[in-house]
């Protein structure tokens, strides 16, 4: 038993290296141009370490962008149809800077734009029944550009958050989220006949 847990710490300390190697490279050039000899060279193992946890670059970023989904699952799931909630955009705002550097660099133009894609549908079905409740007068057209407009400002302020490096907390994040979404539907909310 003893034995297992320094295995584990040793496996967790090597992938955070590798983690933390990654994102630094991903600063600097696109994932598709990040060799695992560079990688290996950067946080100084062995590539023979590195092929012990992952199969190539690809699979250590898949890994890494599904545990990002996988935490962002849960915290869904925790808070089940309650999500309109000023408190789940505060513990959304949270768990974007608990994983602030990886998904700064997964975003960044040398990220990955699949993980975009699927950042962007998982907020999409995450934020439809929010602004489902804040509408009051529903047109399909306009619930349809309702919500791009809010998913994508949702975006453009988690970006935004990201690239000024986390200066406000996540309650003050939550906080403009929420103004800016209800002020903005509810000019929406006008009659287009």
């Amino acid at each position: 038993m003893k034995n297992m847990k320094k295995t584990d710490r040793r496996v967790r300390k090597t992938r955070t290296l590798l983690k933390n190697g990654l994102i630094k490279l991903m600063k600097e050039k696109s994932i598709k141009e990040i060799t695992v000899q560079e990688l290996v060279d950067e946080v100084d193992i062995n590539r023979s370490t590195f092929y012990l946890h992952y199969k190539d670059i690809y699979d250590l970023v898949e890994q890494l962008e599904q545990e990002v989904f996988d935490s962002f699952k849960m915290l869904i799931n925790d808070f089940g149809e309650k999500k309109e909630d000023e408190k789940f955009l505060i513990a959304l705002y949270q768990n974007i800077e608990n994983y602030g550097d990886l998904a700064q660099a997964l975003i960044s133009s040398h990220g990955d734009m699949s993980f975009v894609h699927r950042l962007i549908m998982t907020i999409r079905g995450e934020i439809a029944p929010y602004v489902e409740d804040i509408i009051t007068q529903k047109s399909d057209i306009q619930n349809e550009y309702i919500y791009e407009y809010c998913l994508f400002g949702t975006l453009g302020l988690i970006k935004k958050w990201m690239d000024r490096g986390f200066q406000e907390t996540a309650e003050v994040m939550a906080k403009v989220t929420n103004q800016l979404l209800i002020e903005n539907i509810n000019q929406g909310n006008v009659s287009h006949g």
